[in-house]
Parts: structure tokens; C-alpha cells; sequence
């Protein structure tokens, strides 16, 4: 939806909570739905400090007196007239003028409210994430968590009959839109693999019939293809393996017809010279058949032993290499057993039938093939009496083949076009929200000129439960693309390149390019989201960055390494708050009496919650910002002594501004930092 203020993106993250969510929530194999961006409500008890000190009361006085002032109650019940009352006592406040009134304490005979002291209002919540939207300001969005097992096509579809049902329930000015769909990605890829499945039978077919020259063994070989996938999906229904680009996108039907094709070319073969031999005299099918079936059984066998036998190494792999490839031998070698089967079965079975109605003599080569394999029959004699040159020009070819080895790339797994772009935007540590979503707004603004790109989300930060470790500096742009008509760059790899261009205009801005799907897998198989990342281990956080400085000038220099760079590991700014124990002493005060004036005073303190039918908004107490916006502030934060004293934060501690670490990274009980690249124009 859309924000122009803050009340509108309180009321964004009220409507996403407790209208869209609970019923999102209901559809079956949604696991959860997490917020990102937004305003989570609350409301807001800003004191005075002057006025606290006035009346003599405490920010602790303001907790406790609207935990105390906060509550229904109940008291069993009684029985009047054949009747049972149960006795309710409703002391709930349910506003924010309920809040003001509250009393805090007493002064001879006049009660002091939170009014007098504070001034109630209703406020964001401290926010770690912020979403924006096409450069046209701020917005909110939600993720959909599946449950572990559902299938996500189904899931995808039934959320969107769902947000059918949630759209006319919302109030006017806002409206719901998807910006990322895993199902999109699904029908596009599944798209693909049964166009390619369908073209390639249809090419088979028509292969078979050039060469078979009969239109009934033709259709009888091809008729293989449907029958081994119809026994590769029940083998997989069984097994648990399901249907997706992986699974199906390696089934060659070349390999599935190759034993029908050689059964049923040595059955026309044999039918045809037997027929010529015996002119119109009967022929015994069967036992004709037969000794065809057994001349070429063993060879088939022998065949597709190998070719199942090339993929059982695969079966090897573990983690999540082999969740990603176990599917796909598994399919191939389904099909290929099953194609085996039925041309040593299924094949002579309806052979029996198909040749029986077949003429004597009805079986004639071709022109263009006779021609051909008389030509063949020239070099087949001369290749035999020329053994030596062909057998070394064949080792020369195979050395030729093992030394280009040296010179092939590779890469664990093709890069697939999601029909999407993500890009990873990164800023300095210390920025702030407001800072960081004017950046981002400018990225949008810069991309939106493209016209490639139909619109653009950016989630900033982190959302409300913590499924992303982002820090507030990093951010996901998701680009939704036009249709390809409409572009003008030739390729998905040019556009990159022209985006590239543009986006390093912004100052203080890193990024690189990746997809949804792509980034996480990056992430699962080695925790880094780009195409490379070397890891450097170590426990001196400066030695750690200036080697890691020494890679990243190599790494720079390398071609095809793009977007280089070192993650983060400090820079974040903080406020130290360093303690004088002794002169915390002479005035009687311990950490924990700084600790609770620092906490409930500049971050503030949950004092009770109120509840608005299924609602629920925190109250929180803490000084009005204009005694808590700078340093300077924050060290006149008062602290009530035990003699009854007041003294500033100043006098009892040093506060100064560091810099920090952002963020310092493990792997097996050791410090490392990371410098990373995308990989672009080779492998």
C-alpha cells in the first residue's frame, strides 16, 4: 500500500496485523506472514524532566502508576433471584485521554496526572526495516512463510484467491499488489520444460518416421516416450520426488527410444528379408520376432546399463547438492529403465500384431537412404584398410579433447533467468533510516527510467521477525520487468550492464545484481549471496581487514569479477556511556539505578498495554524527544538519588561518540570476514 505520513503508515501496519494477516494466516500451507516496513502503533507517555522534578515523582512513578490503573478484575460471582451475576470491574483505559488522567501520586490534597507531568500520544515503535516503493515514498510488505513439505505453486495460488477475498474489506487508499512470486517463477519454468518436452517428442517422431519409413513402427517407438514417463512419475510419486525444472529438465528422449529403436529397426530388418526369402509363403511371426529380439537383447541391455551407470554418482552427493541433483537421476534413470522394459516387452508384444497385417515385400529402403549407406559402405572399407591413421587420428581427437579440459570453465549450477532481478544495495554503517530510505528512493527513481522495468520494491533493514539478518544499511531492490517487447537493451546481461552504469552515479551506494531464488541459494550452499566469496580467518579485526583489502585488489583485477567488495565489520557509530563508580558512590547510586533512568528515560519502558478489541498497543514511557534528540541531551537525563536528590547523567558518567563494530562473523569458533564478487561474462 501506500504512506504519505506517519498516521498512514501506522494505519498500513495495523490493517497488515489485524486484517490481512489473521486471515492469511487461515490458508493452508502458509506457515506465517512477516511484516516488513510500516509503523507498529503505540502510545507514547513523553515527560518533562522539569515537571517531574516539580511534582517530585519519578519515570518509575509513571510506570508503576499505569500498570496499577490498567486492569479489569473479576470477583467470582452472586445469585439474585434465580439469577447468577458474575461480578466484572472494568478499569481498562482505552485512549489516550484515559492515559492522561491517570493519577500519579497525591500533594496534600491534589492528585497529580500524567498530564501534568507528560503529554500522551500515540507514536511508531523504534523501527530496524522501511520499505519504499518505485521512488514514490514509503510503503509495507509482507512475506509469506511456507509450511516446510507444501507445495509452493498451491500455496501461491491459494494466497491469491485469499487477497481476492481481503481486498474489499480494506479501507479506501489502499491497495494490495504483488511484487515477488515464487508461482511466477514455478508456471514460467514449468512453462519451458513441457514446451521443450512436447518439441522434443515431436522432433522424435519425426526423426523415427524418416528413418523407420513406416508410420506404424513410427508411432510405435514414439508411443515409448509417454509410456516411460508415465512409469518415471509414478516412480517418483512413490518416492517423494517431485515434478520441477531439476527433475524434468534432463529427460532426453533421444535416450528413452534408443533400445525401441534399434529392437524395432532389427524386427523390420529381419520380417523384411524373411519375407523376400520365402516370397508370399507364410512366415511364423513369433518365433521370427523372437530371435530378432534375442540377436539385439543383450547389446540394449549393455547400453542402457551404461548410460544409468553415468548417473549414479550423482546419487552420491549429500547437503544440498545432492537435494538439487538426486532429482534428476533419479527421473533419468526411472525413464530409462522403463524405456528398457518396454522394448523388451511392450515392443515385440504390438510388434506381433502390427507386422502380421504387413504385406510381403512391403519393406523398402529408400532412395536417399540406399545412396547413403552405399557411401558409408566406401569409407567403412577404406577406414579397414587404413587401420593406423584412423586409430591415431582418434587418440590425436581424444588428446585434443582430455588437454581442452584444462581450458573449460564450470560452474555448480547454470544461472537461471527468474523473470526477475534482485539488487543487493549496500550503504555506510552509521546511516540512518531516514538517510538510507532517500537512497533508496533514489535508486528507484534511477531504475524507473529504464523502460525494462515495470516497478520496483526495496526492503530495507530487517522485518518485524528477524527471517532476514540484514542491517539497517543493506537493502533488497526487487525489479519487476515489462514484457520483453518492450525492451530495449538486448539482453538480460546488457540491461545488467546499463543498471550498473546508472546505479554507480549515486554516491555512497554498493551494490550487485542476483535473483530471489538465485541470492538464497548462493546463501545456503556457502552463507555468501554473490557468485564468489573468499573467506579469511583470523582474530585481529585489523589484520583481518587489511588482508582482506590485499584480496580485494586481486579480486578486482581479476576479468569478469564485478561489483568487488569487503563486507563490513565496523564502522557503526554509538554513544558510550563510560560510568565513574566513585562518583556514583558519594551520591549513593548503582549501575542499576543509571541503567533504569538511561532505559526508561531515552529508550523507554513498557508500562501496561491496551487493548482494543482484538488490538493490542503498548504504552511506553520515556522523555519527550526534545530532552533526549542529541548527546548533549541525554547527558542532562536526571537520577533521583536516595536522599532524595537529583543529579545529571553527566555527573555521574563520561558519554562520548565511537565508532564501533557493525557486525563481527564466525564459522567454526573462529572470526573471518568475507570479500566477495558477481561473476559476469564468463563462468
Amino acid at each position: 500500500g501506500d504512506a504519505r505520513d506517519t498516521l498512514s503508515l501506522i494505519e498500513l501496519s495495523n490493517v497488515q496485523e489485524y486484517l490481512i494477516r489473521p486471515l492469511l494466516r487461515t490458508v493452508p500451507g502458509v506457515a506465517d506472514v512477516n511484516s516488513w516496513g510500516g509503523m507498529d502503533q503505540q502510545y507514547e507517555v513523553l515527560a518533562d524532566p522539569a515537571k517531574l522534578a516539580g511534582y517530585g515523582v519519578t519515570l518509575g512513578d509513571l510506570e508503576a502508576a499505569l500498570a496499577r490503573n490498567n486492569a479489569n478484575f473479576g470477583a467470582g460471582y452472586i445469585e439474585d433471584r434465580s439469577e447468577r451475576l458474575s461480578i466484572r470491574g472494568l478499569g481498562r483505559v482505552v485512549d489516550s485521554a484515559g492515559l492522561a488522567n491517570v493519577v500519579v501520586a497525591t500533594r496534600g490534597t491534589t492528585p497529580v496526572l500524567i498530564r501534568d507531568v507528560a503529554r500522551v500520544s500515540i507514536g511508531p515503535r523504534p523501527r530496524f526495516g522501511a520499505v519504499t516503493r518505485d521512488g514514490r515514498g514509503e510503503a509495507l510488505s509482507a512475506t509469506i512463510l511456507m509450511l516446510k513439505g507444501s507445495n509452493g505453486h498451491d500455496v501461491v495460488r491459494r494466497v491469491k484467491e485469499r487477497l481476492d477475498e481481503i481486498r474489499p474489506l480494506l479501507p479506501a487508499g489502499i491497495a494490495i499488489r504483488t511484487f515477488y512470486s515464487q508461482g511466477d517463477v514455478v508456471d514460467r519454468t514449468t512453462a519451458t520444460v513441457f514446451r521443450n518436452l512436447t518439441e522434443g517428442a515431436l522432433l522424435v517422431v519425426a526423426v523415427l518416421l524418416l528413418f523407420l519409413r513406416n508410420w506404424r513402427a513410427s508411432v510405435l517407438t514414439a508411443s515409448v516416450i509417454p509410456l516411460a514417463l508415465l512409469a518415471a512419475f509414478i516412480a517418483m510419486r512413490f518416492f517423494g520426488v517431485t515434478a520441477n525444472l531439476m527433475s524434468l529438465g534432463a529427460l532426453d528422449f533421444g535416450l528413452i527410444v534408443d533400445a525401441s529403436v534399434v529392437m524395432m529397426e532389427n524386427f523390420m530388418r529381419r520380417v523384411a528379408d524373411e519375407r523376400a526369402a520365402a516370397g508370399a509363403a507364410p512366415v511364423d511371426q513369433r518365433d521370427l520376432l523372437r530371435d530378432a529380439a534375442f540377436e539385439v537383447g543383450r547389446p540394449i541391455v549393455f547400453g542402457m546399463a551404461i548410460i544409468v551407470a553415468v548417473y549414479i554418482p550423482i546419487f552420491t552427493l549429500e547437503g544440498l547438492e545432492g537435494r538439487m541433483f538426486r532429482p534428476m537421476a533419479f527421473t533419468v534413470c526411472a525413464a530409462v529403465l522403463a524405456s528398457l522394459l518396454l522394448a523388451l516387452a511392450y515392443i515385440p508384444a504390438v510388434s506381433s500384431y502390427l507386422f502380421a497385417r504387413m504385406q510381403p515385400g512391403s519393406h523398402h529402403d529408400a532412395r536417399w537412404f540406399v545412396a547413403l549407406r552405399t557411401r558409408y559402405r566406401g569409407w567403412l572399407a577404406w577406414a579397414l584398410s587404413h587401420r593406423t591413421p584412423v586409430v591415431a587420428s582418434a587418440t590425436a581427437a581424444l588428446a585434443i579433447a582430455v588437454g581442452s579440459l584444462w581450458f573449460i570453465g564450470t560452474e555448480f549450477m547454470p544461472k537461471l533467468d527468474e523473470g526477475y532481478l534482485m539488487i543487493e544495495t549496500r550503504r555506510a554503517p552509521s546511516v540512518s533510516l531516514a538517510a538510507g530510505i532517500a537512497v533508496s528512493e533514489e535508486v528507484e527513481r534511477t531504475l524507473r527510467q529504464f523502460p525494462e522495468v515495470a516497478s520496483i520494491t526495496t526492503n530495507l533493514g530487517r522485518p518485524r521477525e528477524a527471517t532476514e539478518t540484514m542491517p539497517l544499511q543493506d537493502g533488497d531492490v526487487y525489479v519487476n520487468f515489462a514484457p520483453r517487447n518492450q525492451w530495449r537493451a538486448r539482453s538480460l546481461d546488457a540491461f545488467i550492464e546499463q543498471a550498473d552504469s546508472a546505479l554507480s552515479e549515486i554516491p555512497g551506494l554498493g551494490f550487485e545484481f542476483s535473483a530471489p531464488m538465485r541470492m538464497r541459494l548462493d546463501k545456503m550452499v556457502s552463507g555468501v549471496r554473490t557468485d564468489l566469496g573468499v573467506s579469511v580467518f583470523g582474530d585481529s579485526l585489523e589484520l583481518l581487514d587489511q588482508k582482506a583489502r590485499e584480496i580485494l585488489a586481486v579480486m578486482q583485477s581479476v576479468r569478469g569479477g564485478e561489483g568487488a567488495f569487503v563486507s563490513v565489520s565496523d564502522g557503526a557509530m554509538q554513544l558510550e556511556v563510560s560510568l565513574n563508580r566513585a562518583a556514583m558512590a558519594r551520591y549513593g547510586l548503582s549501575v542499576a539505578d543509571v541503567r533504569e533512568a538511561v532505559e526508561s528515560g531515552v529508550g523507554g519502558m513498557q508500562a501496561t498495554t491496551i487493548i482494543d478489541g482484538r488490538r493490542r498497543f503498548p504504552v511506553v514511557v520515556r522523555l519527550d524527544a526534545e530532552y533526549r534528540a542529541t548527546p548533549e541531551l541525554i547527558g542532562q537525563v536526571l537520577l533521583r538519588t536516595p536522599a532524595g536528590a537529583t543529579v545529571t547523567l553527566s555527573q555521574v558518567a563520561s558519554l562520548r561518540t565511537v565508532e564501533g563494530p557493525e557486525v563481527i562473523k564466525h564459522e567454526a569458533g573462529r572470526r573471518f570476514m568475507v570479500v566477495q564478487a558477481n561473476v559476469r561474462g564468463r563462468d
